[in-house]
């Protein structure tokens, strides 16, 4: 028997901290998931004022994607993996 994976979305606020030669990225999410990216992309905004923020996909309460919009922004594994650690979001499964 198959599971089907129980997909969330969340909004994910990204700011640079340091200066110019020596900086890094921190992520920030106020917690609350939404079953659509829709409803996702509307908080967003609300908590953003703007488009500036990034939504993660999780399937079964762990990051595997995050996008911008409706769109995949590519992120590594990795990279995926680093913001899943920053934001508590369990391990990359995908």
């Amino acid at each position: 028997m198959t599971r089907i994976a129980r997909v969330e979305y969340a909004v994910i606020i990204t700011r640079i901290v340091g200066d110019e030669r020596h900086f890094g990225f921190e992520h920030y999410t106020d917690g609350e998931r939404f079953r659509t990216r829709r409803k996702a992309i509307a908080h967003g905004f609300k908590l953003a004022d703007s488009d500036d923020f990034a939504l993660g996909r999780l399937e079964n309460g762990r990051l595997v994607d995050i996008l911008w919009m409706y769109l995949s922004r590519g992120d590594t594994p990795e990279d995926i993996a680093e913001v899943a650690k920053q934001l508590s979001w369990g391990e990359l499964t995908a």
